[in-house]
């Protein structure tokens, strides 16, 4: 509700205030206007209040369009950081394939049989690929890989 003795230029109610700050600001002005009531007419600062009114709802918008552009600021820089930690992991899932890859050759390639406990180790051997794989062998057979 407005002030007893405030009306609008046109002679109807004027909107509800959204903001409680801005009836304070508005007493301000208005004592400030007081001041000067010996030469300003009723209608002269009833024009003066709305046109103040209306510069703080201007300002109003004005820095809900600044919030606006920094939240969709933080939502690019957000979305820019989610890609660079998918693209990250997808680099980490590609070199555990490779590592997968390069085990089920080396496996295929020089067989799969486990270690048997009762076979003696001296009987073991190894050997290096040129890639830096090593290879355990214990009685002729394949026990161990060691990828570099």
């Amino acid at each position: 509700m407005l002030p007893s003795g405030f009306r609008s230029a046109d002679g109807s109610e004027f909107a509800q205030f959204r903001c409680g700050s801005l009836l304070p600001e508005l007493y301000h002005i208005s004592r400030d206007f007081e001041e000067k009531s010996s030469y300003m007419s009723t209608e002269d600062r009833e024009a003066t209040l709305l046109l103040e009114i209306t510069r703080a709802r201007w300002e109003v918008c004005r820095a809900q369009k600044l919030l606006t552009e920094c939240l969709n600021q933080e939502n690019k820089s957000l979305c820019e950081l989610h890609q660079f930690k998918a693209k990250k992991f997808a680099d980490l899932v590609d070199d555990a394939n490779l590592s997968i890859g390069r085990i089920r050759a080396a496996f295929n390639s020089h067989g799969r049989s486990p270690r048997s406990p009762d076979v003696n180790i001296s009987m073991s051997s190894g050997s290096q690929d040129e890639d830096g794989t090593t290879f355990e062998y214990v009685a002729g057979r394949l026990v161990a890989v060691k990828l570099d």
